[in-house]
């Protein structure tokens, strides 16, 4: 309860912010856009080159069959991650600004992005690098294995958290190893050695998560006793309205919990920051038992 607690608090005091700076909804929207496009152009060039070289199961072999497909598979994976980073890259540049008092400008934030293009292109390079190769690992190994491989990847998430903030707010950080190399020490030198994980704000995600599948399990119980079509229509219209308002409901939590990072990252650089408290910043992270 105590989670869920912390969790809603920080949701409100971040919601006070997209309130004042509504213009930060827009950021996921142009990511979300961006990456169904380059969805779509992937399928389309998957699917072309199956017609091409004339194997219509190539696109379900995906990588693995050989060089060339994890080539490809690479490439796709780096142009996808370069994507998500650039959107995140001028979200944060504008949450930065929002937390110090500023307005907020859409345009500013991919500017700022964009002037940082080769710091990003490198970091996220790196960073799909470690993940094929995490994902290779984790597919050719046991059980154990699986799970050991799992928790090298808790690591590198955590210890890169802060990675893109850093090169956001650092004109002079290019190198991705010293911006994973800078993240990791900021996380360190703030929350400690025996950090296992990251704390956000999902609770209050799991619980609306678990009231829908409830409150819709009721109305199809209730649409079941009755056995009445009204009360059938009814049940549809309450379902449909629910997970409407619980994707809405979910958008605004991950809005928030980037502006959580964001402030976490101030935090962590010895900055004052405002709308959360010193509660809520230092147990942003969990330990280790000792």
């Amino acid at each position: 309860m105590e989670k869920f607690r912390r969790s809603w608090s920080i949701f409100l005091k971040a919601l006070d912010l997209i309130m004042a700076e509504k213009k930060l909804l827009i950021f996921p929207l142009i990511s979300a856009f961006a990456m169904i496009i380059l969805i779509a152009l992937i399928i389309t060039g998957l699917l072309t080159w199956a017609l091409l070289t004339g194997d219509p199961e190539a696109v379900e072999n995906g990588a693995g069959a050989g060089i060339l497909e994890i080539a490809v598979f690479f490439v796709l994976y780096l142009v996808t991650m370069l994507v998500s980073n650039l959107c995140m890259a001028a979200f944060f540049s504008e949450i930065f600004r929002g937390l110090n008092g500023d307005s907020v400008e859409v345009a500013r934030g991919i500017r700022k992005a964009f002037s940082r293009f080769k710091a990003i292109f490198l970091w996220s390079l790196l960073a799909s690098t470690v993940g094929l190769i995490l994902s290779m690992l984790e597919r050719r190994a046991g059980i154990i294995g699986a799970i050991v491989i799992k928790l090298v990847g808790v690591v590198w998430v955590v210890a890169s958290c802060f990675a893109i903030p850093a090169i956001v707010c650092n004109r002079d950080l290019n190198n991705p190893f010293q911006a994973l190399k800078y993240s990791a020490s900021a996380i360190k030198r703030t929350w400690g050695e025996s950090l296992i994980g990251f704390v956000g704000i999902n609770m209050i995600t799991w619980m609306a998560s678990f009231l829908l599948v409830l409150l819709v399990f009721a109305g199809i119980v209730l649409g079941l006793l009755s056995g009445s079509a009204v009360c059938w229509i009814l049940v549809a219209v309450m379902g449909a309205s629910l997970l409407i308002a619980y994707v809405l409901f979910c958008y605004l939590v991950k809005v928030a919990e980037a502006i959580y990072r964001a402030a976490l990252y101030q935090y962590a650089e010895g900055m004052e920051v405002d709308i959360f408290s010193e509660e809520e910043l230092a147990g942003a992270f969990r330990a280790k038992a000792q």
